[in-house]
């Protein structure tokens, strides 16, 4: 409920500072010249409906209404609940300048053709105004998303000490107890936690934005031309299958990996640990032997990663090169019948990248999902 509050919330409060600078920029001509038919004007007037205004402070209301009654639920959480309303709002205004950006790349393509001198150093005008703009925004969201996955690493490391030193548990883990099952308790609390709350957030986060990227440009790619849309979707669709099938493979192989790696690195501490010992009982050879049984165990196992990596990344090459010529392919037809200008013609393959990305979240983030689903098994198992 409560992230379903804060979504209504942050969404509403979009729509309203959209239509604030639809407002803004329908009276600076440079800005309005940007976009095609009557401009932010029309726009403004097409959105800012009754009905429209309604249903965004009723979501508003719903929202601050959600928050109000799970206050205390809240408790001692108001700034990570904060931190995370920002973030997705700033998420949805990188969206917004992305797309102005592609209004700003058709304008200056049109420009060139026309040989319009004044009309290019006034667009590149524009695209500085927009830049300075658009890289403060970028580097606020990077940083808030940096500091909300801190905070939270931070939050469920304490949870799972909690519970590490509650009825001896520590002690039931440790490697020398009857019940080793849960091997290196140290890894998954100081690595396997941090990787679970940046990688988690940073897959929400990327979902979140591939759904604005795809109501955003799917817009433009439609209107341009349906048939695009349509081969898009198929091409993206073929390329998701294959990832999936290959991906479910690495999970596995990842996972072992996360374990023998931590093997590896505990045979190292074990050492130092007993170096005393060691050296009394002269058990330097038995010593080395363990742990080199420990490295060439990972490095074969790493040895089928870097093979399987390897075919994903020729596949994701070829996949993303291939798509570039899509939009050629089918665009390119109506740009010489004349039915669209050169600054469409750059704008929709600008468009068909981002809703590409955005519907093959999967085919370009397949290795990042394995390694994440791999460290999230090992949490799970003891959590």
């Amino acid at each position: 409920f409560l992230v379903a509050g804060l979504l209504l919330g942050v969404a509403s409060s979009a729509f309203f500072l959209f239509l604030g600078l639809l407002s803004l920029a329908s009276g600076v001509p440079t800005v309005a010249a940007l976009f095609p038919g009557a401009g932010p004007a029309a726009k403004f007037t097409e959105l800012a409906t009754p009905t429209n205004l309604g249903a965004a402070s009723a979501a508003f209301a719903t929202g601050a209404g959600i928050f109000v009654a799970r206050r205390a639920d809240l408790e001692g959480r108001w700034r990570q609940w904060g931190l995370l309303g920002l973030l997705v709002l700033l998420l949805l205004t990188v969206t917004g300048i992305n797309v102005v950006f592609s209004y700003v790349f058709r304008a200056v393509d049109n420009v060139l053709i026309a040989k319009d001198e004044a009309g290019f150093y006034t667009q590149l005008q524009s695209f500085v105004g927009l830049l300075i703009v658009a890289v403060p925004t970028i580097a606020s969201y990077r940083f808030v998303r940096m500091t909300l996955a801190n905070s939270w690493r931070e939050h469920l490391t304490l949870l799972i000490l909690d519970r590490y030193f509650q009825d001896r548990t520590y002690y039931l883990l440790d490697s020398n107890s009857t019940d080793t099952s849960i091997d290196n308790p140290d890894q998954r609390i100081s690595e396997d936690v941090e990787a679970f709350t940046a990688e988690t957030l940073g897959f929400l986060l990327d979902i979140l934005g591939s759904f604005s990227n795809l109501i955003s440009f799917s817009a433009i790619l439609w209107s341009t031309s349906p048939d695009l849309t349509y081969a898009l979707l198929a091409y993206a669709i073929f390329g998701t299958a294959v990832a999936l099938s290959v991906g479910g493979e690495l999970i596995g192989i990842n996972y072992k990996q996360l374990r023998l790696q931590a093997d590896f690195r505990y045979s190292l501490v074990h050492v130092r640990d007993n170096a005393e010992a060691i050296a009394f009982y002269q058990g330097e050879a038995r010593e080395q032997g363990e742990v080199a049984s420990k490295l060439q165990a990972a490095v074969r196992n790493y040895d089928r990663v870097i093979k399987w990596t390897a075919g994903l990344t020729i596949y994701q090459k070829v996949f993303f090169y291939v798509a570039r010529l899509v939009p050629y392919f089918v665009v390119g037809g109506l740009y010489f019948a004349g039915k669209v200008d050169f600054g469409t013609l750059g704008q929709v393959t600008f468009a068909f990248s981002m809703v590409l990305s955005s519907v093959t979240l999967i085919v370009s983030r397949i290795q990042d999902i394995s390694r994440f689903s791999a460290g999230i098994n090992r949490l799970g198992g003891f959590y």
